[in-house]
C-alpha cells in the first residue's frame, strides 16, 4: 500500500480518493495498523454527520498530521487545508437512472482525464505537492476526456415538474447545455402522470401545481398532498418523507426500525415539511403508512415470489432481500428505496415495508385496475369470461412465466394478480363458426375442419384478436369488442 510509505517520505497531510463508502471503511481498517500515531484518519462522503465532514475538513492540529479517505466529494467542491500528497485510485461510483426500470442503478467506473487533473490540483492547492494515480499510463492516456454530464444519466422527473410550472412543454424552448435525454424526458412524463400530476393535454393539473410548489422530489410531494388536513395523516406523511429524503445508511432494510428509532434530524425536518403544510400537531398513526407509501411508489408494491427473499413489483421488475431477513416472511410488501447493481438483475431493496394487501386496496382503490378476459377453455371446448384485479400494467412484450430480464426488467406479466375466477361462460364448442358477439358466422369454420381460407365478414374484421381460439390461427375472436 503506497500511503504509509508516502506518509514516511513526505511532509504534509495526505488525501486518498476511493469510489465509495465500502472501500473507504476497508481501507481505514487496513491503515489502522500501518500509520504512525501522529496521523489521524478522517473518512468524507457525502453521507456523513456534519461534525464529521467538518473534522475532515478542517487542518490538522498542532504537530499532527491526518489522511482523508474521500470519494469524489472532495474533488471540486471544497478544499481541504493542509493537504500535500494526493493517492488517486482513478475509480468513481456514479448513479445511472434506468428509464425503463424507474431504478437507479451504482456503477464503478474509470475516472475522465479531466477528473484526474482535477484531482491532482488537490495536491497544489496551497502549496507545491505530490500526486500518484494507480492507474497505467497507457489506460489513462486513454480514459474518457471528459465526464459525462449528470443531466444525462439523472431521474428527470423533478425537472419536468418544475419546467411545466414555468410554462415549458417542450425542451426545445430552453437553451441547453446538454439537452436531457427524450428517454429520461419520457420517463418523467410517465411517472408524473401516475402520480395524477398532469391532466389529459400533459400539463400541470391542480394536484400537480402544488406538488411543484413543495419543491421536493415528485414522489415524494404526492405523499405529502395525499395526506390533505387531516393532523394525523399530515403528521405521518411528514415523518415519512424526511426519512425517505435522508435514508439510513446501514441497519435493517424495515422501514419500521427506522419510524420506531426516530432521529433528531428527521424529527427537525418533518416540524419543518408541517410547517410548510400550515398544519401542525396531530400524531403518527401507523397505519397510514403503507396507504400513503403506495401514493408515492405504488409500482413499488413487491410479492414474494419464493422463499429465497425473491419479489415480484408491480413495474415488472425483480426485486430481493436478504434470505435471512425477517422481512422475507411477509407475502406483500412496498420498497420505496431500490437500488439496482450489476451483478444479478433483482433490484435489492434498501428499506421496505410490510403491506396487508386488502387494506391497502381498501385505502388506495385506483391501486386496482378491474378488466374481464375471455379464454377459450380447450377442455371443456367454451369460451370462459375472468373478471381480473391486478396492481401493475400486463408486459405484452415479455413472456407471462419468464425470470427476471436483464437491464432492470422483468421478463413476465408485470401485474400482481389478486384473484381471477369465473364469471360465466361464453361461446358454446357446438358452434365453432360464430363471432364471438354471435351476431355473424364465419364461413366454412374452423381451417382446421375446411381447406380453403374463410373470407371475413365485416363483423368479424372489428374482432381485435386475430386468430380464432380453437385453432390458433385466423380470425374468430374471442374477445369480439362488438
Amino acid at each position: 500500500m503506497k500511503s504509509p510509505s508516502l506518509l514516511r517520505d513526505e511532509s504534509g497531510s495526505l488525501l486518498l480518493f476511493l469510489p465509495g463508502v465500502a472501500e473507504i471503511e476497508r481501507v481505514k481498517r487496513e491503515l489502522e495498523s500501518r500509520i504512525s500515531d501522529d496521523v489521524d484518519l478522517t473518512p468524507l462522503y457525502g453521507a456523513l454527520p456534519l461534525a464529521a465532514q467538518r473534522r475532515a475538513i478542517l487542518p490538522a492540529a498542532d504537530g499532527r498530521r491526518k489522511v482523508v479517505l474521500a470519494t469524489n466529494i472532495a474533488e471540486t467542491s471544497l478544499t481541504i487545508e493542509g493537504i500535500r500528497l494526493v493517492v488517486d485510485s482513478a475509480l468513481e461510483r456514479s448513479a445511472l437512472f434506468d428509464a425503463r426500470s424507474g431504478v437507479t442503478r451504482l456503477q464503478t467506473q474509470r475516472i475522465s482525464q479531466a477528473s484526474m487533473i482535477q484531482r491532482a490540483g488537490r495536491a497544489g492547492r496551497l502549496m507545491p505537492g505530490l500526486c500518484l494515480h494507480l492507474v497505467p499510463q497507457e489506460q489513462a492516456s486513454r480514459a474518457a476526456a471528459q465526464s459525462e454530464p449528470e443531466i444525462v444519466n439523472s431521474d428527470l422527473s423533478s425537472l419536468w415538474l418544475d419546467l411545466l410550472q414555468w410554462g415549458c412543454t417542450q425542451p426545445q424552448q430552453l437553451q441547453w447545455l446538454d439537452l436531457p435525454p427524450a428517454r429520461n424526458l419520457d420517463a418523467a412524463q410517465q411517472q408524473l402522470t401516475r402520480l395524477g400530476a398532469l391532466d389529459n393535454n400533459g400539463l400541470l393539473n391542480t394536484l400537480g401545481r402544488r406538488m411543484a410548489q413543495l419543491g421536493c422530489d415528485p414522489r415524494l410531494a404526492a405523499i405529502l398532498c395525499a395526506a390533505g388536513d387531516e393532523p394525523d395523516a399530515v403528521a405521518s406523511a411528514a415523518l415519512l418523507v424526511a426519512i425517505l429524503e435522508d435514508p439510513p445508511r446501514s441497519g435493517s432494510a424495515d422501514l419500521r426500525d427506522a419510524l420506531h428509532r426516530l432521529q433528531a434530524q428527521w424529527q427537525r425536518r418533518a416540524q419543518q415539511w408541517q410547517q410548510r403544510l400550515k398544519i401542525r400537531g396531530g400524531r403518527i398513526d401507523e397505519d397510514r403508512f403503507a396507504g400513503l407509501l403506495a401514493v408515492g411508489f405504488g409500482d413499488r408494491l413487491a410479492r414474494r415470489r419464493d422463499q429465497s427473499g425473491r419479489y415480484q413489483l408491480a413495474n415488472g421488475l425483480g426485486a430481493r432481500l436478504d434470505e435471512q431477513d425477517g422481512l422475507t416472511r411477509n407475502e406483500w410488501l412496498i420498497a420505496p428505496a431500490l437500488l439496482q447493481g450489476s451483478a444479478t438483475p433483482d433490484a435489492r431493496m434498501l428499506l421496505a415495508l410490510p403491506v396487508d394487501i386488502e387494506t391497502l386496496c381498501q385505502q388506495q382503490p385506483a391501486l386496482i385496475e378491474r378488466r374481464t378476459e375471455v379464454e377459450w377453455d380447450e377442455e371443456k371446448g367454451t369460451l370462459r369470461a375472468f373478471r381480473r384485479e391486478q396492481i401493475g400494467a400486463p408486459d405484452t412484450e415479455n413472456p407471462a412465466d419468464g425470470a427476471p430480464g436483464t437491464g432492470g426488467a422483468a421478463r413476465g406479466h408485470a401485474a400482481l394478480d389478486r384473484r381471477k375466477r369465473s364469471v360465466g361462460t361464453g361461446l358454446d364448442a357446438r358452434r365453432p363458426n360464430s363471432c364471438a358477439c354471435a351476431s355473424s358466422v364465419r364461413p366454412g369454420g374452423c381451417r382446421k375442419r375446411a381447406g380453403p381460407r374463410p373470407t371475413m365478414k365485416p363483423c368479424l374484421r372489428a374482432c381485435r384478436s386475430g386468430c380464432c381460439r380453437r385453432c390458433q390461427r385466423y380470425a374468430i375472436s374471442a374477445a369480439c369488442r362488438r
